[in-house]
């Protein structure tokens, strides 16, 4: 029984998820068990694992269970009435997963379109950076992201929504930072792909530890196992399926390149879109929280920490600190379709954390392109400055040389 359930019914149907407000009145925690009632629906799609009657009663949980909650925290569940609700939830849940398999598998499959061999294992033989690039982005990235959702005392669901970020690393854009910037786009690009390999494997156990640190209630976790083979099916063998293209079929790999990238792309907004039509009154609550800020820091932080935990050039080491926080949209949002029917709430923070990164990142990308090419405009004209004077120089000794002479 939940807490403060005074015998209110239970709804047995499915697991759309529940629409979170805020209440004003203290007095109602007392019987909000009563109104834990769902939309009615069963969240279908090849993502969706808990499709069961008690998925609401465990993310109640979730929320009624975090005893230190945020001034204007979850204090009321209502329902969502209606049956032509309930079909738009059905409907943007099936779009939604299957716009997600489809961004995830072309986006590691373009990846492996761009990716040499020879250029994975000349990055992979610098040592030293790899293990500081993983240390980042698999250990103190994620503790990042629960420190930060603690010490701003988030809601429960912004707290899901930003461990399940900061605990999916090797996001495609990284790669497109690297550029944006001009910075080291080869090294960029493989730490991105070598990142989002091992975030397969690693997401769903490190998020899980998150949540269980994050005191969020016994009952929340990850089905691990399930979320392991999901998510590293969709993304290694689509993966090593573009590798072995580019190495074998160089030539059908180039004229592949630009169309899956165009539907990587697309993709990666409908994932966004969805997920904003699905989740609308939830994201302009954010406005009103501190999601965002937190949001804004945990980037801005991860950029720090991808900098300092870094080795090389110093275009290798802004390579890396723009990857840090540019986390893997696609594991994030399977996580929230499997472990909670995509609740709008979750949903809505994502999609606001990582449009918050991306806000932060693109105009430090364009600050550090705009330094490097006046930096290079600047050695261009010093080196053309310096030959003109040498120049002049010759022609000053050759007009002082007594004739008859000639130079040496």
């Amino acid at each position: 029984m939940l807490p403060g359930h005074h015998g209110g019914r239970r709804s047995s149907r499915g697991t759309a998820g529940v629409l979170i407000h805020r209440g004003r009145d203290r007095d109602h925690h007392a019987g909000i068990g009563d109104r834990i009632l769902d939309r009615g629906t069963d969240a279908t799609g090849p993502w969706t694992a808990h499709g069961s009657r008690h998925c609401h009663a465990r993310w109640a949980r979730l929320i009624l269970g975090r005893r230190r909650v945020a001034r204007g925290d979850l204090s009321t569940l209502r329902v969502a009435g209606g049956p032509g609700k309930e079909l738009y939830v059905d409907v943007m849940n099936a779009l939604l997963n299957t716009v997600l398999v489809v961004f995830v598998v072309a986006t590691m499959f373009v990846a492996g379109l761009r990716t040499q061999v020879a250029a994975l294992v000349a990055v992979l033989r610098n040592g030293l950076l790899v293990v500081l690039v993983l240390v980042a982005n698999l250990v103190v990235v994620p503790l990042l992201g629960l420190v930060v959702g603690l010490v701003f005392a988030l809601s429960s669901a912004a707290t899901v929504a930003l461990v399940l970020v900061a605990s999916s690393p090797g996001a495609p854009f990284g790669a497109k930072m690297a550029m944006i910037q001009k910075g080291d786009v080869v090294t960029g690009s493989v730490l991105q792909v070598v990142l989002a390999a091992i975030g397969s494997l690693t997401f769903p156990v490190t998020a899980n530890l998150l949540l269980g640190w994050a005191g969020l209630g016994e009952d929340v976790s990850l089905p691990v196992g399930r979320l392991v083979l999901s998510v590293a099916v969709l993304q290694l063998v689509p993966f090593a399926v573009g590798l072995a293209l580019r190495a074998w079929a160089p030539g059908t790999a180039a004229s592949w390149t630009a169309p899956a990238g165009r539907v990587s792309n697309l993709t990666f907004v409908g994932v966004l879109a969805l997920g904003v039509l699905g989740s609308w009154q939830q994201i302009i609550d954010l406005l009103g929280s501190l999601t965002l800020l937190a949001a804004a820091v945990f980037t801005v932080v991860g950029i720090a920490v991808g900098f300092a935990l870094s080795a090389g050039t110093k275009a290798v080491r802004t390579t890396t600190a723009l990857i840090a926080p540019t986390r893997n949209a696609g594991p994030a949002f399977a996580a929230v379709a499997i472990a909670f029917g995509n609740d709008p709430a979750i949903l809505a923070a994502v999609s606001g954390i990582l449009l918050v990164g991306l806000v932060v990142e693109l105009p430090v990308a364009s600050w550090l392109a705009h330094r490097r090419s006046t930096g290079q405009s600047r050695v261009s004209e010093d080196a053309a400055a310096e030959e003109a004077a040498l120049r002049e120089l010759g022609a000053v000794r050759d007009a002082s040389r007594p004739p008859g002479l000639t130079a040496d």
